[in-house]
């Protein structure tokens, strides 16, 4: 008889814990059905919103084109989507693409130049090294920086 009421006992205490994660199982199988709807909702979305740069690449768009390129110039495929488009747009299109680099060089030249006749000029110095920064060399920049922040140590 014990042993019944034992068992009974264990019984009941399997069951209102089987309840127990039924409920939670319940809940976590709505909190992924809610994400799962999120993301497909979201990814329809995206997957139709299309980008202004690739549909002025569909319509033959030069001013599409050469943001495209600028956007993927550091990447490997950047030479061969260059000569592909070249063949539609011909030289100027590198021009334009390179076009800020060509100025940010022309204007580091004139830079080093003023430097030849001071060279302990703080403006030029940090000048030159924003120069550089912007055409992404650090290394340069940190340099020139560094050499104004010698030349006046507030900067």
């Amino acid at each position: 008889m014990d042993k019944t009421k034992e068992i009974l006992e264990k019984l009941k205490k399997f069951n209102k814990e089987f309840k127990k994660s039924k409920k939670n199982n319940f809940f976590i199988s709505l909190f992924f059905i809610f994400f799962l709807f999120l993301f497909l909702i979201t990814n329809i979305y995206f997957s139709q919103n299309l980008s202004p740069i690739f549909l002025g690449l569909i319509n033959n768009d030069k001013k599409s084109t050469v943001e495209f390129l600028k956007k993927i110039k550091n990447l490997n495929v950047f030479d061969q989507q260059l000569k592909y488009y070249q063949n539609f747009y011909h030289q100027s299109l590198k021009d334009e693409v390179f076009f800020e680099e060509i100025v940010l060089k022309n204007k580091l030249k004139k830079l080093e130049q003023v430097l030849t006749l001071n060279q302990k000029s703080r403006d030029v110095l940090y000048r030159i090294s924003q120069v550089y920064k912007q055409l992404g060399d650090e290394k340069k920049a940190k340099d020139y920086f560094l050499k104004a922040k010698a030349v006046d140590p507030n900067l």
